[in-house]
């Protein structure tokens, strides 16, 4: 057991440091050895590594990446556009007050 009240501080400053670096190797270590048992495991089971960590429910699919259309426009302003999902933006629930429906708004 090391005291450390019997420690300079550049003793104590010099000991922070060496547990520092060996907690970066005892890391360096456990995450090899984690990473060797799920390379076990997938191959035990015939998946690739990367299908064994997909979260449940989540799939194998990507979303494209292709933006929602537009459902909405402000006939007067192209620049205010919504498209139908998500909350309501104000410009949108001003004019269904006003007009009743959204109608008006189609793209």
């Amino acid at each position: 057991m090391i005291d450390l009240d019997k420690m300079s501080s550049a003793e104590l400053v010099q000991l922070i440091e060496a547990a520092e670096k060996r907690v970066k190797v005892k890391r360096t270590e456990e995450i090899e050895a984690a990473r060797k048992e799920v390379e076990a495991i997938a191959s035990k089971i015939g998946v690739p590594v990367s299908e064994l960590l997909v979260a449940k429910g989540q799939g194998t699919h990507r979303r494209s990446g292709k933006p929602v259309e537009t459902k909405y426009r402000l006939p007067n302003d192209h620049s205010k556009t919504w498209t139908g999902r998500g909350r309501q933006p104000l410009w949108v629930r001003e004019w269904q007050d006003k007009h009743g429906n959204l109608d008006g708004l189609k793209a």
